[in-house]
């Protein structure tokens, strides 16, 4: 979660919190610990693939996934455009690639962690996924991106990517629902890793890879994955259960 670097905030939220200003049931900063003033949410569209990942999350499934009246609703779906919109008031949420150390904007703490950190309460495990029994393209795609002394040149073509767009879309993905503090998950945003397929199997464990939010009243954290699957075969990338 992110917001502004201007904002006068500079406490930690709980996910509860979040989505209490999402749903615009909490309006005030002085309600979540900070200076009197309002809180204008900064929201992607209806259809961004980045706003229907929050909605699996615990929190967002105990009342209607509805921005609420203090959402400002915005028509582009980037990073760079919800940065530009935060202001010294506004809160929105962001992959954490995308702004992690970048000007402008400001990531908040969850529950007293940042992206960084295993604990945070938002993020998203990824898993390779093949149709039918492996084909000799499969096993020869998941052994490259499995190798370790592969995951260097993957892990710089990753960085390269966001610096090239800094405003990718993320796969459609659903978040996996861990949204307590004490949730593990690994450190590691990068591309998803799987195990070598044997023949006849149909999925892969992930490797510790994972997409990782962040909340702002700037921007937010994450990661985000481009995939080359070779022509024979489907890959999909999804989200696994923890």
């Amino acid at each position: 979660m992110v917001i502004g670097p201007d904002n006068p905030f500079t406490g930690s939220l709980s996910d509860k919190q979040f989505s209490q200003i999402f749903r615009g049931e909490i309006t005030d900063w002085s309600q979540v610990g900070g200076p009197s003033g309002p809180i204008r949410f900064v929201d992607r569209p209806e259809e961004s693939d980045t706003r229907q990942a929050l909605r699996n999350y615990p929190v967002f499934r105990a009342a209607p996934f509805v921005a609420g009246a203090t959402a400002v609703r915005l028509s582009d779906d980037t990073t760079e455009t919800v940065i530009k919109e935060l202001g010294k008031d506004g809160i929105s949420y962001a992959i954490a690639d995308q702004v992690l150390d970048k000007p402008g904007v400001r990531v908040l703490k969850m529950h007293e962690t940042l992206p960084t950190d295993p604990r945070y309460p938002f993020s998203q495990p990824l898993v390779y996924v093949y149709k039918g029994t492996p084909s000799a393209a499969v096993q020869g795609f998941l052994a490259y991106v499995t190798a370790k002394e592969n995951q260097q040149f993957i892990e710089k073509a990753r960085e390269e990517g966001v610096a090239a767009s800094p405003t990718p879309s993320p796969v459609a993905a659903s978040p996996s629902p861990g949204a307590s503090p004490e949730a593990t998950a690994s450190p590691t945003d990068a591309v998803a890793a799987a195990a070598p397929a044997s023949s006849g199997a149909k999925d892969i464990s992930p490797g510790g890879s994972c997409f990782r939010w962040a909340l702002l009243a700037w921007p937010g954290y994450g990661a985000s994955v481009e995939q080359h699957p070779p022509p024979v075969e489907e890959f999909r990338l999804l989200a696994r259960e923890p």
